[in-house]
């Protein structure tokens, strides 16, 4: 079974409530294990998270360490950057064994063609959005940020000024046609980016969508008890929602 989960945005929005969060994330990817092959985690994992030389956030040990265990176990655990966890500059592969998704391709799952990204990239970002993505993501920038502030100050001004966009208090409606990430696919097609299923974070709902003889399926957030995921069976996609009972 191949899984696909994204938005636990953990660190979000206090100490006491990600770590709530986290408990619940270990339990399903506890559950998962007994069957999973793959786990796709699908950007906005973390809600910041920046790795200097010989430093990284020091929470979610759990969820790292649960990780860590599938992939010594043979589960491939793919990582698929977000917005908020776009800096990650070779730790995670080395320690956890994950493999980074970082530019745009078509893969091939169980013998079916899949898309897969966080959702953030659209060419119908505004202008400002666009810049801030660019620059996040500019090396210069990541130098200057790394060498030149202390990793807490770093890591407050991060937080702090985190775009809020989309949480579990402002999830806009699904748009139908004119929804960004039907558009998005249907650009992507033009691209030459042609895939069966095609699957986004990012929205913060959980959607199945047909899109001009593709899948588009939206994966949902972890906030609040919401907990949606997505399985693979090697030919149908479903959405489910993880009970943490």
């Amino acid at each position: 079974m191949i899984y696909f989960a994204s938005d636990f945005h953990l660190g979000y929005p206090d100490y006491e409530k990600s770590r709530k969060r986290e408990q619940a994330i270990v339990k399903w990817l506890d559950f998962i294990s007994r069957d999973a092959q793959q786990v796709h985690l699908v950007g906005d994992i973390f809600d910041f998270w920046f790795e200097w030389k010989r430093v990284v956030p020091k929470y979610f040990v759990r969820f790292l360490g649960k990780l860590a265990q599938m992939s010594d176990a043979g589960i491939e655990i793919h990582f698929y950057v977000g917005n908020h966890d776009v800096w990650t500059f070779g730790y995670l592969e080395k320690e956890i064994g994950m493999k980074i998704h970082r530019n745009r391709e078509v893969q091939s799952i169980l013998g079916h063609s899949f898309f897969i990204e966080h959702g953030d990239q659209t060419p119908y970002e505004s202008a400002v959005y666009k810049f801030m993505t660019w620059l996040f993501r500019n090396r210069l920038a990541q130098f200057v940020y790394s060498r030149f502030l202390h990793p807490d100050f770093a890591s407050y001004l991060a937080q702090r000024f985190s775009s809020r966009r989309n949480r579990e208090e402002e999830i806009m409606a699904y748009q139908g046609h004119s929804e960004r990430q039907v558009k998005y696919v249907r650009w992507l097609k033009q691209q030459g980016f042609d895939a069966e299923f095609y699957v986004f974070g990012h929205r913060h709902l959980a959607y199945i969508e047909q899109v001009d003889g593709s899948q588009m399926i939206l994966l949902g957030h972890w906030f609040g008890g919401f907990n949606t995921y997505a399985e693979f069976d090697g030919s149908q996609m479903k959405i489910k929602q993880f009970k943490d009972s």
